[in-house]
């Protein structure tokens, strides 16, 4: 019995720390809808290399980087990983390496207003919203889990599922 309290407060513990991660990362989900907010580079990357340095697959033509002379095919390196997947504000500053060839060079580029979203005003916010609600209910089911089956032994290793998705998914989305 003791083993189940146990695991009963693990999970709920997990639950309430994605909660925190979810309810600290709602300030900024605005940049990954609103146009007068959410900004872009305006590029799209490949796989990293070993060095963490990603080429450029798309280069728009209102892109900072375009700008300042990429090409495609360049590679860039961000100052910090996250800024490879996360949003950014307009005129956000971001640091980055480019490298051209054997040439690198250290930049700090300005985040544009996304031309994804205002080509698109109605998809993004839908499509945030829907993966909202997706949380929320992850959130929810492994609360229940929790709650109700913490004392069956066999499923133990699937009730933290729900919540570690939601938690992983929070993190890496919202912020972007």
């Amino acid at each position: 019995m003791q083993a189940a309290r146990r695991w009963r407060v693990l999970l709920l513990t997990l639950v309430v720390a994605c909660a925190a991660l979810f309810a600290w990362a709602m300030p900024r989900m605005p940049r990954a809808w609103h146009p007068g907010v959410g900004g872009s580079l305006d590029i799209d990357l490949g796989a990293s290399d070993n060095e963490r340095r990603r080429p450029i697959t798309r280069l728009g033509a209102v892109s900072p980087l375009a700008q300042a002379g990429a090409r495609l095919g360049d590679r860039v390196a961000f100052d910090h990983p996250s800024d490879g997947w996360r949003f950014f504000g307009i005129d956000e500053p971001v640091g980055l390496t480019l490298t051209q060839g054997d040439m690198a060079r250290h930049l700090q580029v300005r985040a544009v207003a996304s031309p994804l979203l205002a080509a698109s005003p109605v998809q993004q916010p839908a499509s945030e919203l829907l993966a909202l609600a997706t949380r929320v209910l992850a959130l929810a089911i492994g609360a229940l889990i929790a709650w109700r089956q913490a004392d069956r032994r066999s499923p133990r290793s699937t009730h933290a599922w729900p919540s570690a998705t939601h938690c992983a998914s929070c993190s890496l989305k919202t912020t972007r």
